[in-house]
């Protein structure tokens, strides 16, 4: 264990629920061009295997952007947990390219490879505290994100969370819309902790009172949370709505045998990446059902042979899900172009930044 490992300053003030005033009727759309599709980037989480995610949006700015950063392709991102953490970066303006060697890079740091037998060790370790530093985590992020806010953001994001003190569930928002003045001044750094607080994985960020968790406990995969946000908060039809959804769930996931058997913890010790590829296929259902099938193309890892890729393995991660990521390219990567690639989103109004860069 780490000896040095320090412990997250906990802040007793007590603050109301984030939710405290929300709208209680519709919000008041904003005008949208009727020439110009509403195209969202939808990240699901899944820990180091961010790796497929960050590496197929990198073979796109390769093949078809000579090189540009496809942030500015979208006209909102949103992410959930690693995926929020790309989608953060993104909205910074940095290449899926710069991301993926991040995640090549300092992958390695924040989920550290061991041996057998301190893997086993870890399993036992992991059911009375957190299995990683995230301090490791926080000085990785503060390289990639330095000290930039959510209103620094060149595009719209939509970040979940989860808040353990009220059981509440939050989404950090640019101010893409009047009605958004909380997020925008908070620094990425801290929205990116938040999202990626995974529980067993890395210990709840303290914010004020507030008990942050990872977005993936109740939405994993963000895609309805992008479409729903277009449909509230924008005067777009739902035909003009397009989301290009990349996951990054490994393998299939079938009830084996002890589990259909007896069931109990130990049967069903694994059950959560099963739960999360669970959660992408019912999104994904429920946002084609909302905007039309033909209005949604997911992108998934194939070929990778069992067992699934666990959230934390950053060795299988890094020499299986690049080469996933270029198949699914070459296989998807034209129709991503004619779809997503064409023309460049235009920039959004910021409600609340002040656009010289001074904030108030």
């Amino acid at each position: 264990m780490n000896k040095n490992r320090t412990s997250a300053p906990i802040q007793n003030t007590w603050q109301p629920p984030r939710s405290t005033g929300n709208l209680k009727g519709l919000r008041e759309p904003i005008s949208w061009n009727e020439n110009r599709n509403f195209k969202i980037l939808s990240l699901a989480g899944g820990g180091i295997r961010g790796i497929f995610q960050a590496e197929v949006l990198s073979q796109l700015e390769k093949q078809y952007l000579n090189g540009e950063p496809i942030g500015k392709y979208f006209d909102l991102i949103t992410g959930t947990s690693t995926g929020g953490i790309i989608a953060i970066a993104l909205g910074k303006g940095l290449s899926a390219q710069e991301i993926s060697e991040f995640y090549r890079r300092r992958g390695r740091e924040i989920f550290p490879p061991v041996c057998t037998i301190w893997r086993k060790c870890r399993k036992i370790i992991k059911m009375f505290r957190n299995k990683y530093d995230p301090d490791v985590l926080k000085k990785c992020l503060d390289v990639l994100l330095g000290n930039s806010l959510v209103g620094d953001s060149k595009t719209m994001l939509c970040i979940p969370a989860s808040e353990g003190e009220h059981s509440d569930v939050v989404v950090y928002k640019t101010d893409h819309h009047p009605d958004y003045k909380m997020d925008w001044k908070k620094p990425m750094v801290e929205v990116a902790m938040a999202t990626s607080a995974a529980p067993v994985y890395f210990r709840i960020q303290h914010d004020r009172g507030y008990k942050l968790m990872d977005g993936g406990l109740w939405a994993n995969d963000p895609i309805l949370i992008g479409a729903i946000e277009a449909l509230t908060s924008f005067s777009v039809p739902r035909s003009q709505i397009k989301i290009l959804s990349i996951t990054n769930s490994t393998g299939n996931h079938p009830v084996l045998k002890k589990q259909a058997k007896g069931g109990g913890f130990l049967a069903f010790h694994t059950i959560l990446d099963t739960m999360l590829a669970f959660q992408s296929e019912g999104a994904k259902g429920q946002a084609s059902l909302l905007l039309g099938a033909d209005s949604v193309l997911t992108i998934k890892p194939s070929g990778v042979k069992q067992p699934p890729i666990a959230l934390d393995d950053w060795k299988r991660s890094v020499q299986k899900l690049p080469p996933a990521a270029i198949s699914a390219i070459n296989i998807c990567g034209q129709e991503i172009r004619e779809r997503f690639l064409s023309e460049e989103a235009s920039p959004y109004i910021k409600h609340h930044a002040r656009q010289d860069g001074c904030y108030t």
